[in-house]
């Protein structure tokens, strides 16, 4: 369980999330549902809070950062931590 803010818009309503293994072995949000402990919403979600786990867990995101060596090269796979300080 991670408690969280939903990122929709600027309210920031609270969320909790459940995490879980997905098919392909990677930790993945299985469930969002609203923090009954948020001041902002009590627990309530609006229709785009309550599908925070099906974007999260969509097929085709990023798995680590990608970089351009150099303008108009192809991205090449990176540490996000070194993708930060470059």
């Amino acid at each position: 369980m991670v408690r969280t803010v939903c990122s929709y818009c600027g309210v920031g309503c609270g969320l909790v999330l459940d995490i879980g293994t997905g098919p392909d072995g990677r930790r993945t949000v299985l469930k969002a549902s609203g923090d009954k402990e948020h001041p902002a919403n009590f627990g309530k979600l609006c229709t785009k809070g309550a599908t925070t786990a099906d974007l999260l867990a969509a097929p085709g995101r990023l798995t680590t950062a990608l970089v351009r060596p150099e303008r108009g090269e192809e991205p090449v796979p990176e540490a996000a931590g070194a993708a930060i300080t470059e």
